[in-house]
C-alpha cells in the first residue's frame, strides 16, 4: 500500500518567509536529484492555517510519497546523508516548529489528476464503523481524488484527508484548504511511464517468446536460450496462479513480471523487458509494481534471482546480495537477492 509522510512546519518569527521557502525547495530538489529506495514523489505547499484547531497562521505542508511504509527509514536516512545534508540543514535551520503524519492510500491515485493544492481533512463520525465509512468516503471523493487515511499519530493531525478537486461537497464536516504551491509534485511517481495491466491467459505465449528476446539482449547464443527456454516459458496455469503484469504501449507489450505472493517470502520469479525498451523505465516500472504487490500482501519485499548482467539494475534499485542459487534449467550459479518493499 502506498504511504505518505506528510509534515507540517513554519519557520522561526525572525526567519525571512521567502528564504525559507527557498531552502526547501533545494532541499526538495536534493532529495529527488537521486531518490532514495521508495520514494515516489514530493510536494510542498503553503497553507493559510493548518487542518486542525488553533494552529496559528504561516504554515507549510510537504508530502513525501512512499511506496510503502517501509520506505520511511529509507528517506529518513537519505535526507541527512552526506549529499544531502547541507541542504536538510538550511531548510530545518529555518524551523520553528512542525507536526507529521503517516497515512496510507484508501482510494483513488495517490497524485490525483485534480491537483493537490485543494484538500479536505475529516475525521470518521462517532459511531459508524470504518467498514461502512471508508467506502463511502472513497464513493463521494470521485474517481479523480486521492483518499489518505492516518496510520499513525505524531501530532494533532487529523484523520483522514481528501485531496483534488470539488471536495468541498463531501457530506461530513470538514477542514478545507486551498493551498498555494512552493515546491511542485516531482518524483518517478510522475515521470508517465507505460500502462500496466493483469495478463490472461491467452499473453502465455508471446510473453514467452519476450522473455527469451528479452535474456537474448545479453549476447547469449542460440543453444543457451534454447536450454534457457523452460524456465522463461509462461504458461496459462502461470497467469492463473502468480501476479503477473503486463507493460504495454500502444497496444504492443513491452515486458512482464511474476510475482509468487504464495511463496514466503514472496518471489519475483520473472522481469522481462523488450531489448529495444531497455533502459526507457518499463523495468523501472514494472519492478515498483512488483514491491507494491509484495507489499499489498504483506511481505517485507522480494527475492529474486538474477540474471548476472541484471544484478546491477537491482542493486540500484536497493536490492542486496543473499548469496547464491544454481539455475534448474542452465546449472549456473545466479545472484540471489533481496529486495525490501
Amino acid at each position: 500500500m502506498k504511504a505518505a509522510y506528510v509534515f507540517w512546519h513554519r519557520p522561526r518569527p525572525d526567519a525571512d518567509p521567502a528564504t525559507y521557502a527557498d531552502a526547501l525547495a533545494r532541499f526538495h530538489e536534493a532529495l529527488l536529484a537521486e531518490p532514495p529506495r521508495g520514494l515516489l514523489a514530493s510536494w510542498s505547499v503553503r497553507l493559510g492555517s493548518p487542518p486542525w484547531a488553533d494552529g496559528g497562521e504561516g504554515w507549510l505542508e510537504d508530502w513525501y510519497l512512499l511506496s510503502g511504509l517501509g520506505a520511511l527509514g529509507a528517506l529518513e536516512r537519505a535526507a541527512v546523508d552526506a549529499r544531502r545534508r547541507g541542504t536538510h540543514d538550511a531548510a530545518a535551520g529555518g524551523t520553528g516548529e512542525g507536526a507529521a503524519g503517516l497515512y496510507g492510500l484508501a482510494g483513488g491515485e495517490a497524485i490525483p489528476a485534480g491537483g493537490v493544492t485543494t484538500a479536505a481533512w475529516l475525521a470518521k463520525p462517532d459511531g459508524e464503523p470504518y467498514e461502512s465509512f471508508i467506502p463511502a468516503l472513497r464513493d463521494a471523493a470521485g474517481p479523480v481524488a486521492a483518499v489518505w487515511q492516518r496510520r499513525l499519530t505524531l501530532g494533532p493531525t487529523p484523520e483522514f484527508a481528501v485531496l483534488g478537486a470539488a471536495v468541498q461537497a463531501l457530506p461530513w464536516p470538514l477542514r478545507a484548504a486551498d493551498a498555494e504551491i512552493v515546491v511542485p509534485p516531482a518524483g518517478p511517481a510522475t515521470v508517465p511511464g507505460p500502462a500496466l495491466r493483469d495478463a490472461v491467459p491467452a499473453d502465455a505465449a508471446a510473453l514467452s517468446e519476450l522473455a527469451v528476446r528479452s535474456k537474448g539482449h545479453w549476447g547469449y547464443d542460440a543453444g543457451f536460450l534454447e536450454r534457457a527456454r523452460p524456465e522463461l516459458t509462461v504458461t496459462p496455469e502461470d497467469v492463473e496462479r502468480l501476479v503477473l503484469r503486463v507493460a504495454m504501449q500502444d497496444g504492443t507489450p513491452l515486458g512482464f513480471s511474476a510475482v509468487d505472493v504464495q511463496s514466503t517470502p514472496a518471489e519475483l520469479l520473472a522481469l522481462w523487458v523488450e531489448p529495444f525498451a531497455i533502459g526507457t523505465g518499463v523495468g523501472r516500472a514494472l519492478l515498483r509494481d512488483a514491491l507494491e504487490t509484495a507489499a499489498a500482501h504483506g511481505t517485507g519485499g522480494l527475492l529474486l534471482e538474477s540474471d548476472p548482467n541484471a544484478e546491477a539494475f537491482y542493486l540500484r534499485h536497493g536490492a542486496r546480495r543473499l548469496g547464491e542459487r544454481r539455475s534448474t534449467t542452465t546449472k549456473r550459479l545466479l545472484p540471489l537477492l533481496w529486495l525490501p518493499a
